[in-house]
């Protein structure tokens, strides 16, 4: 998704990074509890793009909508709305 990120629904996006992100932090730390070498290639190694990845698609999402209300910004009142 972070790929064609401006044209992706930002909720999925963020749900999907925050679990990948939260599947790649317990994949890489996996070793700290069975240290093996079968451990350290499995959890670390091949699960590091994973944590990367949605570490990046969650900070893109964050930070764009941090940017679209910047601080100090006025709100323009357009008054009542008329209905139809």
């Amino acid at each position: 998704m972070a790929l064609y990120y401006p044209d992706v629904n930002e909720v999925a996006m963020r749900l999907t990074a925050f679990l990948g992100l939260a599947f790649g932090v317990i994949n890489v730390l996996r070793p700290l509890w069975r240290p093996t070498i079968q451990a350290l290639w499995e959890g670390t190694i091949l699960h590091l793009p994973l944590l990367i990845t949605s570490a990046y698609a969650l900070a893109l999402t964050v930070r764009r909508r941090g940017a679209a209300t910047p601080q100090g910004a006025q709100v323009k009142d357009l008054g009542p709305v008329q209905g139809s």
